[in-house]
């Protein structure tokens, strides 16, 4: 019989924590900061958005982040720039995290 913390996944806690921060609020809060940068648009807001998801990636890491994200990006028609530049930056930050600096 498989018990519940040995089938975890080293990245399984991090959903424990946003699921945490969710019903806290603090997401909540911290949308009303990313989302008038989603909704800037143009080449800044781009570049906006891009910074804040490479860094929160390498925060609470890709896949969560990609879980929050998704509740706060526009859906629909006009809006596949947005997600594409979410799966690009948390899979670019993801995979710099895992391998880090090169040695020289």
């Amino acid at each position: 019989m498989t018990r519940v913390r040995d089938s975890l996944y080293p990245r399984d806690p991090l959903f424990v924590v946003v699921a945490g921060l969710d019903r806290s609020g603090v997401l909540a809060e911290a949308s009303e900061w990313v989302i008038p940068y989603v909704g800037e648009g143009g080449l800044v807001g781009l570049l906006q958005f891009s910074l804040v998801s490479v860094l929160t990636s390498n925060v609470v890491s890709d896949v969560p982040w990609v879980v929050i994200a998704a509740s706060w990006l526009p859906h629909g028609v006009g809006h596949q720039r947005e997600w594409l530049l979410l799966a690009l930056t948390s899979t670019f930050a993801g995979i710099s995290r895992c391998s880090g600096p090169s040695p020289m």
